[in-house]
């Protein structure tokens, strides 16, 4: 098992993007209801060109509009490493059970109960799949959210 600090390293050793094959994949095979795999399809179409890139001193840029105003967020691992946890500037963060690590893949796991409907599944960034890419996308940052109650909302 790799420490925090090797994590640490291969984070921010290259920008990150979702494996939207792989989450895809992943989210038809799952027990989720219809209308959440619909939520994870559309989430997917609208990240498919997002990136990470994350910073030492535990931060990270997303950026969803091709290099324009990309939101700021921190991240932390649990204690144990086998937690990772991340938040957007002005949001909680939510953590996600790390259940493969290494250069080549980040798989973190869904947490349905805090609104993580899917796993997080992220690839080095490969630029061929931006190439010609001229789509900006702009969330702004009061856009009104999917709301998923968690077990002690219920």
């Amino acid at each position: 098992m790799l420490s925090n600090s090797e994590k640490t390293k291969i984070l921010e050793s290259q920008k990150w993007m979702f494996d939207k094959a792989a989450i895809l994949e992943d989210v038809a095979k799952s027990d989720l209801e219809d209308r959440f795999k619909k939520v994870a399809e559309g989430a997917m179409n609208r990240l498919a060109f997002a990136t990470y890139k994350f910073s030492n001193g535990n931060t990270f840029e997303l950026d969803l509009n091709n290099g324009t105003n990309p939101y700021q967020g921190s991240y932390k691992f649990a204690p144990n490493g086998e937690f990772l946890e991340m938040g957007l500037e002005g949001r909680p963060m939510k953590s996600q059970k790390i259940l493969s690590f290494s250069k080549d893949r980040i798989v973190l796991d869904s947490d349905k109960d805090n609104g993580i409907i899917f796993k997080k599944i992220l690839i080095p960034f490969d630029e061929s799949k931006f190439k010609g890419n001229d789509k900006k996308m702009v969330i702004p940052k009061d856009a009104p959210r999917m709301k998923i109650e968690t077990k002690e909302q219920k």
